[in-house]
């Protein structure tokens, strides 16, 4: 810590604290390790993303810890997300909510062991298409409300998913796409309502 004294806009420095933060005692250094982690995306910018997946990382693993397993949901909203870790740990969660966050597309594939999961509430993120979504055999309810989908065909990629029974794509530059409704009647069987409205 004394050489962080000496230089505070240390990149190598200031990963260094937060990995013997999170090492020492992760409970105790929960709020140093997100100021650290907030400084090093401004000071070194072209390792931006990696450090925003430890902040992702992170902010799951402290989530995961107070999560009790006699629940049924989750809420991991607004905690500016850009990837997901240990999912396995919700293998049997009814409700994940994942709403306000930076996912893209490329988060699809990382939820595959929510194989209990019910709704899944993916609103206001960056999602722009669903290539990549696991098959989810569980999932009734899925809201993809105000994402960047821009084409009514990505509802294809939601084939797998076959009890859905409600997909919301609002806010979604697709849900302007006169042929989405007919995609979805065409490829979602089970879907019965879209965009909060029966089909």
């Amino acid at each position: 810590m004394k050489l962080l004294d000496l230089e505070p806009d240390s990149k190598w420095t200031l990963l260094t604290s937060v990995l013997l933060m999170q090492a020492i005692d992760r409970q105790k250094y929960q709020d140093d390790t997100f100021s650290k982690l907030s400084q090093l995306i401004r000071v070194d910018p072209h390792r931006s993303g990696y450090f925003r997946d430890l902040w992702s990382r992170y902010k799951m693993e402290y989530a995961i810890d107070k999560y009790s397993e006699s629940k049924q949901n989750i809420d991991l909203s607004c905690l500016n997300l850009t990837s997901m870790y240990h999912c396995h740990y919700l293998s049997y969660v009814h409700t994940v909510d994942l709403s306000n966050n930076n996912l893209s597309c490329r988060s699809l594939p990382q939820l595959h062991p929510l194989q209990c999961c019910q709704v899944l509430k993916l609103e206001n993120n960056n999602i722009e298409s669903l290539r990549g979504m696991p098959t989810l055999m569980s999932l009734h309810i899925l809201s993809l409300r105000s994402n960047i989908i821009s084409s009514a065909e990505e509802v294809k990629f939601l084939q797998l998913c076959t009890h859905l029974s409600s997909v919301d794509l609002s806010d979604n530059p697709a849900a302007k796409d006169e042929m989405l409704q007919e995609l979805v009647k065409t490829f979602l069987l089970s879907v019965k309502m879209l965009n909060m409205s029966p089909l």
